[in-house]
């Protein structure tokens, strides 16, 4: 009986599990400004993204995304008047693909003041645009990637606490007890 129970807990356990979130830090090195014609091997963009691999396929799609920040834009799993992510792909072994935008406009008194534009296609280039109504002031920059470009991926997921292992141990040996204290 014992035997049974405690198989029965193993195995409820392994049906109620699910995949963990998993957040990776992206970072590019080094792009080509065409606006001032020369590469700049110090340019550092930097991207964390969340994703949650629920159908357990080893690939990421734009559902099982569920948060990416670069600079101002903080995509959190849908789309927002400010954040969006139009597409999202990524297979273990390769670099993920997607298109990001931030775009956010500042009112006063009802006047538009200050609109910024910020899109990222992952791989190719981002853009950078900034209007100020009230001076007329502009910027507007893009930064492609080029064969220099490099890109590390690192997994800064949390590690699961000692204690969590604690409580599950704890439960099994709770199990266990019941079990024993039953057959006797």
């Amino acid at each position: 009986m014992f035997k049974r129970l405690l198989l029965g807990a193993a195995l409820s356990i392994c049906a109620t599990a699910q995949a963990s979130e998993k957040t990776f830090e992206i970072v590019y090195q080094g792009a080509y400004s065409p606006d001032f014609e020369v590469f700049l091997p110090d340019w550092k963009l930097t991207v964390e993204v969340t994703v949650n691999d629920l159908n357990n396929d080893g690939s990421y799609s734009q559902g099982e995304l569920s948060r990416l920040k670069v600079d101002e834009l903080e995509y959190r799993g849908s789309c927002s008047a400010v954040d969006c992510v139009e597409n999202f792909n990524w297979t273990a072994g390769s670099l993920p693909a997607f298109t990001a935008t931030y775009r956010r406009q500042t009112y006063w008194g009802g006047d538009l003041m200050y609109e910024q534009r910020n899109t990222l296609v992952a791989g190719v280039d981002y853009h950078l645009y900034a209007w100020s109504y009230t001076s007329g002031i502009q910027s507007d920059f893009t930064w492609q990637w080029t064969d220099a470009t490099t890109t590390t991926v690192t997994d800064i997921s949390p590690v699961p606490e000692p204690a969590q292992y604690g409580m599950f141990a704890a439960g099994i040996a709770g199990i266990a007890a019941l079990a024993r204290r039953r057959r006797a």
